[in-house]
């Protein structure tokens, strides 16, 4: 949840201050700090290796594609969106998750389940 999350980053960016640092991090480290997180194995991979992504292939800055965004380790469609629309203002950025397709369908402005499709279907209102 949001509220964990906000717990555990002070930590990790006490521990692990820059872009660089969490790069090189020691993962079983990484894991310790996420570790209530859940998933903390995955989660402590996922940002040690995007970081070092970021780094050596990005240059150090946010990539500004979906294309890009979607190849770093973690990172998919809802965050890539979130990213999107919020660093880069990219007109169209839908976060679509279980919430958002539910409400969405009651109010008769998608159809379905699957994210890539409301959001297509989402995309197509805004726009």
């Amino acid at each position: 949840t949001d509220a964990r999350v906000n717990l555990v980053t002070p930590h990790l960016f006490a521990a692990y201050p820059t872009l660089e640092s969490i790069a090189a991090a020691p993962i079983e480290h990484v894991e310790e700090l996420v570790h209530s997180c859940g998933f903390y194995k995955h989660k402590a991979r996922d940002i040690v290796l995007a970081c070092q992504m970021l780094l050596n292939e990005y240059g150090g800055k946010v990539p500004g594609t979906m294309e890009d965004l979607l190849r770093l380790p973690g990172v998919g469609r809802k965050t890539a969106n979130l990213l999107l629309g919020d660093l880069y203002g990219q007109p169209g950025s839908v976060v679509c998750d279980t919430h958002c397709i539910r409400i969405c369908g009651r109010l008769g402005l998608s159809k379905g389940k699957e994210p890539e499709k409301v959001e297509r279907q989402l995309r197509k209102v805004l726009l």
